[in-house]
């Protein structure tokens, strides 16, 4: 297996378009994923939140023992800014940080993915049904990139400090024209909604996928 695609649920809605990718480049891989559990490497003064702690040394030793090529990061990383609500992200730019540097040190290709939009209030259902009381079914783009500009901002920074690193940003598929969509060509894209923490359904996240290839290059190849 050549890839491992580590951290919370948001992550594990990525398995359809990285199944995409991953055939169209050949490779296999395994999901390990947690809810609630990025995977932010904790720094020494983080070592007393047993559990995190545990889970993370339980995935380097997985990720050095295994010598994948790529290592794939992804979470709801929104969720993990200051517990002060500043917007700051010093937990993820400084945990992001860490993760990227023990997966170059231990051999593999970093790939770190930006979060999809949240539903906010629109439904999942929206369009599909007459008692839908939205009157657009998608959201405007600029409000997403608003709500997530703190966790790009790090993402982009650890790109220019690590070129190595991917990152695989679906926002321009699911948000065309500036709208960030609840479905594509008559596919729903999400499986569940709740405000700022929604998921992508499989069938959804795959069609993301089809249409990435269709307008990028696989970031699994040639590399």
């Amino acid at each position: 297996y050549s890839a491992v695609l580590v951290g919370d649920s948001h992550a594990m809605a990525y398995a359809g378009m990285l199944n995409v990718l991953f055939k169209n480049a050949g490779l296999k891989g395994y999901i390990i994923t947690k809810s609630g559990v990025p995977f932010l490497l904790p720094s020494a003064s983080e070592q007393h939140l047993e559990h995190p702690v545990q889970r993370s040394d339980v995935l380097e030793n997985i990720i050095r023992k295994h010598h994948y090529k790529y290592v794939i990061v992804s979470a709801f990383w929104n969720y993990y800014e200051d517990a002060a609500g500043l917007g700051h992200f010093e937990r993820v730019a400084n945990g992001l940080r860490r993760s990227v540097k023990f997966i170059l040190a231990s051999g593999s290709v970093p790939v770190v993915m930006t979060d999809f939009p949240p539903l906010l209030y629109l439904s999942k259902y929206c369009g599909y049904t007459t008692l839908t009381r939205a009157r657009h079914c998608y959201n405007s783009q600029a409000r997403i990139r608003q709500l997530q500009g703190g966790a790009r901002r790090v993402i982009y920074s650890l790109k220019r400090q690590y070129p190595q690193m991917i990152v695989i940003d679906p926002i321009s598929i699911i948000c065309p024209h500036g709208r960030c969509l609840t479905s594509i060509k008559g596919t729903p894209l999400y499986f569940d909604g709740s405000g700022v923490n929604t998921h992508l359904n499989y069938t959804g996240s795959t069609l993301i996928g089809d249409l990435y290839l269709k307008k990028y290059t696989n970031p699994f190849l040639h590399h």
